[in-house]
């Protein structure tokens, strides 16, 4: 305001001044609105150049420390599990069937469903999750129990048996139950809980996976954040690692990784899609290594559901192609 009451009108060197101010002010919002846009579409450790990932299906050699043993036909239309006996034996189910593979294997047995996941017992029991329940069936096929579990979106996705525990994981519902033998479910995983410091499993597609650790503690994938998280049989968040990131050591795309599996040293190993790739990660989340790197593996939305045996070998069914993958540590070449 002028020091009479009214405004005075700017110079012509004013109104330059403001027009140029003006304009930059637009040209800034615009290119700020663009990045936000672009940040909005591009998926959390996605790279966002335009050639995607390409660049980053080539891996340096010095990563990788496995070697591929053996690759196997499923002659399954839906492969969508695999699971090991105490013996190593190797079963993988799909298309209402349960299959073994190996020098001896057995007959088939007949599932009235599609099964989504499968887990064996020390007794040879299976556990076979479909989308809403388990049921657990002797070695010789034979009905033994029907688990219907709690959950208005049940979408069972992984189970796992150790610790005198059976786990199961619940994408659907965003959460993973520990169970008694008998289907009694004893504590509930993944929850959001601000007051123990638990910020809840983020699960944007039907991935969502469980590896028994030791005693009653267990790994769960936590894919919509990108890492994994040890939780104690009483819920409690131990530890957590996992960045989101398409670099070799983080887990890239909307949600990885999609599956994991504990080795008898208590290392990791994780699978991931879209860029798909198997790798090895110590307890503490330092990479070890890569198993598969995602040159060698056709590339797909769908995960590589996992198994480690008493020997260390990786034993990863791939859906995409209808296959089961073994793989060893460089070196080793120990048979089926």
């Amino acid at each position: 305001m002028s020091r009479h009451g009214f405004e005075a009108l700017p110079s012509k060197r004013q109104r330059d001044q403001r027009f140029w101010l003006g304009a930059l002010a637009i040209l800034l919002g615009a290119a700020a609105l663009s990045l936000a846009v672009r940040s909005w579409n591009t998926r959390p450790g996605e790279p966002t150049g335009g050639d995607s990932y390409a660049s980053l299906r080539h891996t340096d050699l010095r990563l990788i420390t496995y070697q591929s043993l053996l690759t196997i036909p499923v002659k399954m239309e839906r492969p969508s599990a695999v699971a090991l006996d105490r013996h190593d034996h190797i079963f993988a189910a799909g298309d209402r069937v349960i299959r073994s593979f190996g020098e001896h294997p057995v007959p088939d047995i007949p599932l009235q469903e599609d099964p989504q996941c499968l887990a064996i017992d020390d007794r040879g029991q299976f556990f076979v999750g479909f989308s809403d329940h388990v049921e657990v069936m002797s070695r010789d096929g034979k009905l033994e129990s029907r688990w219907s579990l709690p959950g208005p979106r049940a979408c069972l996705t992984s189970l796992a048996v150790g610790g005198g525990f059976v786990w199961v994981a619940d994408a659907g519902d965003r959460v993973v139950l520990r169970c008694s033998p008998s289907g009694q479910v004893l504590a509930r995983i993944g929850e959001r809980d601000p007051e123990r410091g638990i910020p809840g499993l983020v699960v944007p597609s039907p991935h969502l996976d469980v590896a028994p650790d030791t005693a009653s503690r267990v790994w769960v994938t936590n894919p919509g954040r990108h890492r994994l998280e040890l939780y104690a049989g009483d819920a409690a968040l131990v530890t957590s690692w996992g960045i989101p990131s398409a670099s070799i050591e983080g887990f890239s795309g909307c949600c990885n990784p999609t599956d994991i599996a504990r080795c008898p040293d208590g290392s990791i190993v994780t699978a991931e899609k879209g860029l798909r790739r198997l790798k090895h990660y110590a307890r503490d989340g330092r990479l070890l290594g890569v198993i598969a790197a995602p040159e060698s593996l056709p590339q797909d939305d769908e995960g590589l559901d996992l198994a480690v045996d008493s020997r260390g070998r990786v034993i990863a069914l791939d859906p995409a192609a209808r296959v089961i993958r073994i793989y060893v540590p460089m070196g080793k070449t120990v048979g089926i």
